[in-house]
Protein backbone atom coordinates (compact mmCIF):
# COMPACT_ATOMS: atom_id res chain seq x y z
CA UNK A 1 0.00 0.00 0.00
CA UNK A 2 1.45 3.42 -0.87
CA UNK A 3 2.26 6.15 2.08
CA UNK A 4 0.97 9.17 2.24
CA UNK A 5 4.23 11.57 2.21
CA UNK A 6 3.31 12.52 5.86
CA UNK A 7 3.08 8.76 6.90
CA UNK A 8 6.17 8.08 4.74
CA UNK A 9 8.04 10.64 6.30
CA UNK A 10 6.92 9.51 10.36
CA UNK A 11 7.98 6.10 9.17
CA UNK A 12 11.11 7.07 8.42
CA UNK A 13 11.56 9.19 11.56
CA UNK A 14 10.36 6.23 13.72
CA UNK A 15 13.49 4.17 11.88
CA UNK A 16 15.37 6.65 13.08
CA UNK A 17 14.67 7.68 16.54
CA UNK A 18 13.11 4.12 17.57
CA UNK A 19 10.73 4.51 20.59
CA UNK A 20 8.01 7.40 19.70
CA UNK A 21 4.62 8.80 20.37
CA UNK A 22 2.59 9.28 17.08
CA UNK A 23 0.09 12.39 17.42
CA UNK A 24 -2.47 12.36 14.66
CA UNK A 25 -5.92 13.44 14.27
CA UNK A 26 -8.55 10.74 14.10
CA UNK A 27 -8.80 10.05 10.06
CA UNK A 28 -5.57 10.60 9.02
CA UNK A 29 -4.07 6.96 8.92
CA UNK A 30 -2.27 5.98 12.64
CA UNK A 31 -3.33 2.76 12.06
CA UNK A 32 -1.99 2.48 8.44
CA UNK A 33 1.67 3.46 9.62
CA UNK A 34 1.81 0.89 12.47
CA UNK A 35 0.91 -1.99 10.05
CA UNK A 36 3.78 -0.58 7.63
CA UNK A 37 5.84 -0.76 10.49
CA UNK A 38 4.75 -4.21 11.39
CA UNK A 39 5.55 -5.00 8.02
CA UNK A 40 8.87 -4.09 8.08
CA UNK A 41 9.41 -6.26 11.51
CA UNK A 42 8.25 -8.89 9.79
CA UNK A 43 10.39 -8.98 6.65
CA UNK A 44 13.35 -8.96 8.77
CA UNK A 45 11.69 -12.18 10.63
CA UNK A 46 10.72 -10.65 14.28
CA UNK A 47 7.23 -10.36 15.47
CA UNK A 48 5.12 -7.82 16.70
CA UNK A 49 2.34 -6.96 19.49
CA UNK A 50 -0.88 -4.99 18.21
CA UNK A 51 -2.61 -3.49 21.72
CA UNK A 52 -6.17 -2.03 21.42
CA UNK A 53 -7.83 -1.41 24.61
CA UNK A 54 -11.56 -3.15 23.51
CA UNK A 55 -11.85 -6.54 21.79
CA UNK A 56 -14.25 -4.57 18.88
CA UNK A 57 -10.96 -2.73 17.38
CA UNK A 58 -8.68 -5.68 18.09
CA UNK A 59 -11.20 -7.78 15.89
CA UNK A 60 -11.17 -4.36 13.66
CA UNK A 61 -7.51 -4.06 13.58
CA UNK A 62 -7.20 -7.69 12.71
CA UNK A 63 -9.65 -7.62 9.77
CA UNK A 64 -7.79 -4.60 8.33
CA UNK A 65 -4.19 -6.07 8.69
CA UNK A 66 -5.47 -9.37 6.99
CA UNK A 67 -7.15 -7.24 4.07
CA UNK A 68 -3.78 -5.51 3.58
CA UNK A 69 -1.15 -8.03 4.15
CA UNK A 70 -2.95 -11.35 3.66
CA UNK A 71 0.45 -13.32 3.81
CA UNK A 72 1.32 -12.61 6.83
CA UNK A 73 0.36 -14.66 9.72
CA UNK A 74 -1.66 -13.00 12.24
CA UNK A 75 -4.51 -13.45 15.08
CA UNK A 76 -6.21 -12.70 18.23
CA UNK A 77 -5.47 -12.54 22.40
CA UNK A 78 -8.30 -11.42 24.09
CA UNK A 79 -10.61 -13.20 26.76
CA UNK A 80 -12.44 -14.63 23.57
CA UNK A 81 -9.70 -16.92 23.15
CA UNK A 82 -8.74 -19.82 25.49
CA UNK A 83 -5.40 -19.83 27.17
CA UNK A 84 -4.59 -23.14 26.01
CA UNK A 85 -5.41 -21.73 22.48
CA UNK A 86 -3.17 -18.75 23.09
CA UNK A 87 -0.58 -21.14 24.24
CA UNK A 88 -0.54 -22.67 20.54
CA UNK A 89 -0.74 -19.35 18.66
CA UNK A 90 2.05 -17.58 20.72
CA UNK A 91 4.12 -20.18 18.40
CA UNK A 92 2.64 -20.31 14.95
CA UNK A 93 1.93 -16.75 14.66
CA UNK A 94 3.76 -13.51 13.72
CA UNK A 95 1.79 -10.79 14.02
CA UNK A 96 -0.61 -10.42 17.28
CA UNK A 97 -3.53 -8.33 17.63
CA UNK A 98 -4.36 -8.53 21.75
CA UNK A 99 -5.99 -6.52 24.37
CA UNK A 100 -3.54 -5.69 26.99
CA UNK A 101 -5.46 -7.41 29.61
CA UNK A 102 -5.04 -10.82 28.41
CA UNK A 103 -1.88 -10.24 27.65
CA UNK A 104 -1.12 -8.82 30.74
CA UNK A 105 -2.48 -12.24 32.19
CA UNK A 106 -0.18 -14.53 29.95
CA UNK A 107 2.72 -12.76 31.27
CA UNK A 108 1.65 -13.56 34.99
CA UNK A 109 1.63 -17.07 33.98
CA UNK A 110 5.37 -17.30 32.11
CA UNK A 111 3.44 -17.98 28.64
CA UNK A 112 5.69 -15.44 26.59
CA UNK A 113 9.02 -14.04 27.77
CA UNK A 114 10.32 -10.61 27.69
CA UNK A 115 12.34 -10.60 24.15
CA UNK A 116 9.30 -12.54 22.68
CA UNK A 117 8.21 -9.64 20.65
CA UNK A 118 10.40 -6.84 18.65
CA UNK A 119 8.09 -4.57 18.11
CA UNK A 120 4.60 -3.34 20.08
CA UNK A 121 2.11 -1.25 18.91
CA UNK A 122 0.17 0.45 21.88
CA UNK A 123 -3.32 1.92 20.34
CA UNK A 124 -5.10 5.15 22.31
CA UNK A 125 -1.87 5.44 23.99
CA UNK A 126 -2.68 8.20 26.08
CA UNK A 127 -4.07 5.25 28.54
CA UNK A 128 -0.60 4.39 29.06
CA UNK A 129 -1.38 5.61 32.64
CA UNK A 130 -1.39 4.66 36.48
CA UNK A 131 -1.84 0.75 36.66
CA UNK A 132 -3.21 0.20 33.44
CA UNK A 133 -1.91 -2.65 31.90
CA UNK A 134 0.05 -0.60 29.34
CA UNK A 135 2.21 -0.04 31.89
CA UNK A 136 2.78 -3.92 32.87
CA UNK A 137 3.39 -4.81 29.28
CA UNK A 138 5.58 -1.82 28.57
CA UNK A 139 7.80 -2.53 31.84
CA UNK A 140 8.21 -6.56 30.71
CA UNK A 141 9.22 -6.36 27.10
CA UNK A 142 11.80 -3.76 27.80
CA UNK A 143 13.73 -4.34 24.94
CA UNK A 144 11.19 -4.38 22.50
CA UNK A 145 11.08 -1.11 19.93
CA UNK A 146 7.24 0.79 20.46
CA UNK A 147 5.52 3.20 19.07
CA UNK A 148 2.23 4.67 20.80
CA UNK A 149 -0.82 6.34 18.98
CA UNK A 150 -3.19 8.80 19.80
CA UNK A 151 -5.16 11.60 18.42
CA UNK A 152 -5.17 12.96 21.95
CA UNK A 153 -2.64 12.52 23.97
CA UNK A 154 -3.45 14.51 27.18
CA UNK A 155 -4.82 18.01 28.68
CA UNK A 156 -1.21 18.76 30.35
CA UNK A 157 2.18 18.22 30.04
CA UNK A 158 2.74 16.41 32.89
CA UNK A 159 0.19 13.29 31.77
CA UNK A 160 1.82 13.44 28.66
CA UNK A 161 5.17 13.37 30.26
CA UNK A 162 3.66 10.32 32.08
CA UNK A 163 2.46 8.30 29.14
CA UNK A 164 5.91 9.02 27.36
CA UNK A 165 7.65 7.75 31.07
CA UNK A 166 5.41 4.87 30.99
CA UNK A 167 5.57 3.23 27.40
CA UNK A 168 9.43 4.22 27.44
CA UNK A 169 8.81 6.89 24.38
CA UNK A 170 11.53 9.24 23.47
CA UNK A 171 10.39 11.10 20.67
CA UNK A 172 7.20 12.71 19.09
CA UNK A 173 5.97 12.98 15.27
CA UNK A 174 3.10 15.20 15.79
CA UNK A 175 0.77 16.26 13.10
CA UNK A 176 -2.55 18.43 12.64
CA UNK A 177 -4.95 19.23 9.55
CA UNK A 178 -3.10 22.84 9.13
CA UNK A 179 0.75 20.51 8.96
CA UNK A 180 2.60 21.73 5.83
CA UNK A 181 2.46 17.86 4.42
CA UNK A 182 -0.67 17.18 6.07
CA UNK A 183 -2.67 20.07 4.13
CA UNK A 184 -2.88 18.47 0.32
CA UNK A 185 -4.97 15.21 1.81
CA UNK A 186 -7.31 17.19 3.78
CA UNK A 187 -10.37 18.90 2.19
CA UNK A 188 -12.11 21.86 3.65
CA UNK A 189 -14.71 21.27 6.20
CA UNK A 190 -17.98 23.30 6.54
CA UNK A 191 -19.49 22.78 10.26
CA UNK A 192 -22.95 24.07 10.78
CA UNK A 193 -24.37 23.83 14.29
CA UNK A 194 -28.64 22.73 14.60
CA UNK A 195 -29.67 22.90 17.61
CA UNK A 196 -32.73 20.67 18.70
CA UNK A 197 -35.16 19.74 21.28
CA UNK A 198 -34.49 16.74 23.38
CA UNK A 199 -37.28 14.27 23.04
CA UNK A 200 -39.94 13.50 26.03
CA UNK A 201 -37.60 10.02 26.84
CA UNK A 202 -34.28 12.10 27.16
CA UNK A 203 -35.71 14.19 28.86
CA UNK A 204 -37.08 12.22 31.34
CA UNK A 205 -33.29 10.16 31.49
CA UNK A 206 -31.78 13.92 32.15
CA UNK A 207 -33.90 14.29 35.14
CA UNK A 208 -33.24 11.45 36.59
CA UNK A 209 -29.44 11.48 36.14
CA UNK A 210 -29.69 15.00 37.14
CA UNK A 211 -31.30 14.14 40.77
CA UNK A 212 -29.03 11.02 41.07
CA UNK A 213 -26.29 13.37 40.80
CA UNK A 214 -27.57 15.71 43.16
CA UNK A 215 -27.80 12.83 45.57
CA UNK A 216 -24.06 11.77 45.04
CA UNK A 217 -22.72 15.38 45.44
CA UNK A 218 -25.37 15.80 48.53
CA UNK A 219 -23.30 12.69 50.45
CA UNK A 220 -19.90 14.01 49.24
CA UNK A 221 -20.80 17.29 51.04
CA UNK A 222 -21.28 15.81 54.13
CA UNK A 223 -17.85 14.01 54.20
CA UNK A 224 -16.25 17.70 53.09
CA UNK A 225 -15.88 16.91 49.35
CA UNK A 226 -17.30 19.40 47.19
CA UNK A 227 -17.44 18.60 43.39
CA UNK A 228 -19.19 19.92 40.44
CA UNK A 229 -20.88 17.51 38.34
CA UNK A 230 -21.24 19.54 35.53
CA UNK A 231 -17.31 19.76 35.09
CA UNK A 232 -15.27 16.72 34.15
CA UNK A 233 -12.06 17.60 35.02
CA UNK A 234 -12.51 18.71 38.38
CA UNK A 235 -14.78 16.06 39.09
CA UNK A 236 -11.89 13.59 37.43
CA UNK A 237 -9.75 15.56 39.84
CA UNK A 238 -11.75 14.70 43.38
CA UNK A 239 -11.94 11.10 41.86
Amino acid sequence: MQLRQYQKAIVDSVNKHGNTLIVLPTGLGKTIIAFHLIKQVCERGGRALFLAPTKPLVKQHLNNFKTLYPNISACEISGDVNAQKRVQLYKETQVFFATPQTVEKDIEKGVITPDFFQFIVFDEAHRGVGKYAYTTISNYFTTAKRIGLTASPGGDRERIEEVMENLKLQHVEIRTHQSPDVKPYVKPIEIRWVFVQLPPTLKKCKAWLEKMSERFVKGLAEYGIRVNVKRKGELMEKR
